[in-house]
């Protein structure tokens, strides 16, 4: 599924969050496989509010970009596909974005007809509390053809997806990730040494995150199938739970034929837009979400919760309402463009 990229970032005070900032990481998850033999591209969008901004980058603890720019200047930093994150366990792959004043920054995964995009969120906008998100892929599979859902929750593609824990900070970090299992609770520690990263495989047992000091968390899949009998590269950056909100705004996108909701929450909830649909705590329930196509729809939740809209080959985090704002900056295209061999 290709979609058209618009570079939309906040650029100014809204409700409560701002989506600009001096200090960002990241990483490039897989896109399909690492062998595949078209060219991949994985791109950072950089964006200046201020003139004489001087933006550095460094992969791996090595400095590959830096340089000044000018109000309203863009910058696309492009890197070779090496710097995809295909490995398990503990590697070094972050990209970590810094700057002398406030910037933008816009992530892009491109291999073929596969592509992903994310605004990446500042550092300051990260946390120490998630709640992962179980996204039942086989039953919206099974449910998409028919089918009974006879697909073990931890079948093979369920099992693709993984978990990349990025440690935000310059300290050692200590993080408890938390499972539910048939013989009970469980919970297994991982430490990690400054902007460091851990990526696993995810059988959906995983409901908790819990650190000493900041992480990103990103949910990712290098290929998931499509109603086209193809496969597209998934990417969410999952939002620690002081960022969860009860009131969703869920757009109208006319590509998607069939979609549905998955929420993530700490409490049984009720919504409110969906057929007032009560949610029990950890449920992996898909909720249908049909005429999306026809006008943008509003959700809300007796408490807080994050929302993810799903269909085929796409899942897209939605913000909540304390996360919108008045005004954007909306960035079409750019002819400064930096190769980073």
């Amino acid at each position: 599924m290709l979609f058209h990229l618009i570079f939309m970032s906040l650029v100014c005070s809204g409700l409560s969050v701002e989506s600009y900032g001096r200090d960002f990481i990241t990483a490039f998850p897989e896109n399909t496989v690492y062998y595949n033999p078209q060219e991949s591209y994985n791109t950072l969008q950089i964006t200046a509010f201020y003139n004489d901004t001087l933006v550095e980058i460094t992969i791996n603890y090595t400095k590959v970009f830096h340089d000044k720019l000018r109000s309203g200047q863009t910058k696309i930093v492009h890197f070779p596909k090496y710097n995809e994150q295909f490995q398990f366990t503990n590697f070094p792959l972050f990209a970590r974005v810094n700057s002398t004043q406030k910037i933008v920054v816009l992530w892009l995964s491109q291999r073929g007809s596969s592509v992903q995009s994310n605004v990446v969120q500042p550092v300051t906008n990260l946390g120490k509390w998630y709640s992962i998100p179980f996204i039942n892929y086989n039953q919206m599979m099974a449910s998409l053809y028919n089918m009974s859902d006879q697909l073990a929750p931890d079948s093979w593609r369920y099992n693709s997806f993984r978990l990349i824990i990025i440690n935000a900070e310059n300290s050692d970090n200590l993080i408890t990730v938390q499972s539910i299992s048939p013989d009970g609770p469980k919970a297994f520690n991982i430490t990690l040494r400054p902007y460091k990263l851990y990526q696993f495989q995810t059988n959906g047992s995983e409901i908790q995150l819990d650190s000493s000091g900041k992480v990103a968390v990103l949910l990712t899949h290098p290929c998931v199938e499509t109603a086209g009998c193809d496969c597209n590269m998934v990417l969410s950056h999952v939002l620690p739970r002081n960022l969860w909100g009860d009131t969703f705004l869920v757009p109208s996108v006319k590509n998607l034929n069939t979609a549905w909701l998955q929420v993530t929450n700490t409490t049984e909830v009720r919504l409110k837009g969906v057929n007032i649909k009560t949610q029990q705590f950890n449920s992996s329930e898909l909720i249908p979400f049909p005429e999306l196509k026809s006008a943008s729809q509003l959700i809300s939740s007796t408490n807080k919760v994050s929302i993810r809209l799903i269909s085929p080959g796409f899942v897209l985090e939605l913000i909540p309402e304390t996360m919108f704002a008045a005004c954007y900056l909306v960035q079409m295209n750019s002819t400064e463009e930096i190769c980073v061999a």
